[in-house]
């Protein structure tokens, strides 16, 4: 490697970092790499990967155009087009803006046909190519929502995708044991898809999870906490009544450490005319948003 290279290299950070700063798992960069062209990283005689500032900005605009709608194999001949200012950057909304409508319409045409290898191919392939927060708000929420009169249809998609979700990001994921991070996730709810999303997004933090059904009060969650040295619980309870929660959390004083995904629990707080404080979310949404814009 010549001087000039190892000066090059000294500036340069490997992909860990460049997943650190943006938001993007290792995986989907390499993804974006290889099969769109989206990313050209500096290679090491060795053959690892570098990147740079100019890379934490690109992959910026990648997730821009994403949030947008654009699918991933269409964001480089726009990057090509557009050089490297955002500035006045538009999509026509009868165009390019309707990439995630496109991909819902076809989600939500499978499962009514109850075609649940196809659904699952979709999923499988977004997984793949979107990063975590992109496929969630733009893609599966819109998803569901859409199947909200049918609730037979939608809970049999739900339960998929939690199956799915296991198969393809919790399983293997880092483990409760070997993360200085613990996150007990409590699912209250009758099915488990959005304590799964939280897990998901948990791991993505690079944080660690255990996550238990069927936990139903409070003291029972605080012995798992304890035992198993969690820094935080997450309890999922979506469709756990104000009534319910104010039971919970009656039995002890609102921590730092607990914080709920129920509406019940956001109903509760308004009620009491408790700030919320990031304990109290009505949804997953909600939950992943704020700490999109933290």
């Amino acid at each position: 490697m010549s001087e000039q290279q190892v000066q090059k290299v000294d500036v340069l950070f490997p992909i860990r970092e460049l997943s650190t700063r943006t938001g993007v798992n290792s995986v989907t960069l390499r993804a974006w790499e290889r099969r769109y062209g989206l990313l050209k990283p500096f290679r090491t005689e060795k053959g690892h990967r570098l990147y740079g500032d100019k890379d934490v900005e690109r992959v910026e605009r990648i997730l821009y155009w994403m949030n947008q709608g654009v699918a991933v194999g269409k964001v480089r001949a726009l990057l090509d087009r557009q050089g490297d200012s955002l500035e006045s950057e538009t999509l026509d909304s009868e165009g390019l803006g309707n990439q995630w409508r496109s991909w819902q319409d076809t989600f939500v045409e499978a499962a009514r046909s109850f075609s649940q290898g196809r659904w699952e191919q979709l999923f499988q392939e977004a997984v793949k190519q979107y990063p975590f927060h992109v496929l969630l708000l733009n893609g599966i929420f819109p998803t569901l929502q859409s199947l909200n009169n049918d609730m037979a249809l939608k809970r049999y998609v739900m339960t998929s995708l939690a199956e799915q979700i296991t198969l393809l990001k919790l399983n293997g994921a880092k483990s409760i044991r070997s993360s200085k991070e613990k996150v007990l996730i409590v699912n209250m709810d009758e099915c488990n898809l959005m304590a799964k999303l939280v897990a998901w997004w948990v791991i993505e933090s690079g944080r660690g999870f255990v996550l238990v059904d069927g936990v139903t009060h409070r003291q029972e969650a605080e012995s798992l906490q304890a035992g198993m040295g969690a820094c935080q619980i997450i309890i999922v309870a979506e469709r756990t009544s104000e009534q319910g929660v104010k039971r919970w959390l009656e039995e002890g004083d609102i921590g730092k450490e607990m914080v709920w995904v129920s509406s019940g629990a956001w109903l509760y707080a308004e009620h009491q005319g408790l700030a919320t404080g990031g304990w109290a979310f009505s949804n997953v949404a909600e939950l992943i948003q704020s700490e999109l814009n933290s």
